[in-house]
Order: structure tokens, then C-alpha cells, then sequence
């Protein structure tokens, strides 16, 4: 039961990060699309502390999801998920924000790490 509750309180919170998240893109009038041209480079909010707090919510969700149900599925997906997101969804937005924001982009890669 320990485990369920601790799941439940991870969807719970990581479900709230994620609005938290988007509150930003919308207060700085840009979009968290990675297939749209972003407009300004958000670094306020969670984003002081990751450059991707969004792929944080979402794998928090997976093991939140094995807490709760206990199957190794949510954790091999959370796995690659980390790994695909790591690889090829970073690596590509980053090159977009380093081409669009290049002073500012260097600047706060040397404050912040990608993950936490």
C-alpha cells in the first residue's frame, strides 16, 4: 500500500510541475512545442533548476506509475524515455536554442544543468 500512495503522490505532484511548467512558456509568450520556433529563452521558474524540467515531470509519471501498479514496463519506458529523450529530443532542441539564443543560451548552460 506504501507504494501505491507513493506513486499516487508522484503523478499528483509531477501532474502540478507540469502545469507549473507551461505556466512559463505562456508568461514568457513562447511555446513548449519543440517543433515550433521558440520565441524567448525561458530560464525562470523550474527552469532555474533544469533546463528540462517538462521530461523530468513526465518520467517522474512513469515511476510513478510502476509504484502504483508494480509493473516493470513503466520503469523499462521511464529507462527509455530518459535515454531517447537524453540522445535525440535534447541534443536536437538544444541545437535550435544554441543557433536562436547563442550568447544567452551559452550563459545559462553554464548555470544550469540539463537534467538537475
Amino acid at each position: 500500500m506504501f507504494f501505491f500512495y507513493l506513486g499516487a503522490l508522484t503523478i499528483i505532484t509531477s501532474g502540478i510541475w507540469l502545469f507549473f511548467c507551461l505556466y512559463f512558456f505562456i508568461k514568457h509568450n513562447t511555446s513548449p512545442n519543440p517543433h515550433q520556433t521558440p520565441r524567448q529563452l525561458v530560464t525562470t521558474g523550474p527552469y532555474k533548476i533544469s533546463r528540462n524540467p517538462m521530461y523530468l515531470g513526465f518520467l517522474d509519471i512513469s515511476i510513478g506509475l510502476f509504484f502504483i501498479f508494480g509493473n516493470w514496463g513503466f520503469l523499462g519506458a521511464a529507462l527509455a524515455f530518459y535515454f531517447i529523450t537524453d540522445r535525440y529530443t535534447i541534443v536536437q532542441e538544444e541545437k535550435i536554442l544554441s543557433e536562436r539564443f547563442p550568447q544567452a543560451w551559452r550563459q545559462y548552460c553554464r548555470h544550469v544543468r540539463r537534467w538537475i
